[in-house]
């Protein structure tokens, strides 16, 4: 008989959230698999989780709807000094020692229009977990 052992998905270790919408530069590391945002109303804990949903949209597919959802760059990036939306992510495999990281950098023109302009990028280095 064939048992059937399950296995744990990758675990988000480390994010970083860069110039979206109220969040200039929000780090957040040696996240557990159960974390918990605490803050008062208005301090970013939604916008936190709508940038995970936007990142995760745009991993599976679904980058115009993602944008378009938010109101294009208008919705999404920081008031400010123009740098680009950035979201960066460690993920570890469970029970690895190895760390791969991805970022997602989103670039519009200065009439807000995507197109092309999205980039994901896999960085295919693995940094070692200390």
């Amino acid at each position: 008989m064939l048992a059937l052992v399950p296995t744990s998905p990758p675990r988000l270790t480390y994010l970083r959230i860069r110039n979206y919408r109220a969040l200039r530069d929000v780090e957040f590391r040696d996240l557990m698999p159960l974390t918990v945002l605490i803050g008062a109303n208005g301090s970013g804990q939604s916008t936190v989780l709508d940038a995970l949903d936007f990142w995760a949209e745009f991993e599976r597919g679904y980058g115009q709807e993602a944008w378009k959802k938010r109101n294009g760059i208008n919705g999404l990036h920081s008031v400010g000094d123009g740098a680009p939306l950035q979201i960066e992510g460690i993920i570890t495999p469970v029970g690895s020692h190895q760390q791969l990281v991805r970022t997602m950098t989103v670039i519009a023109d200065s009439y807000g229009t995507p197109g092309a302009c999205f980039t994901l990028e896999e960085s295919g280095r693995f940094r070692q977990r200390v």
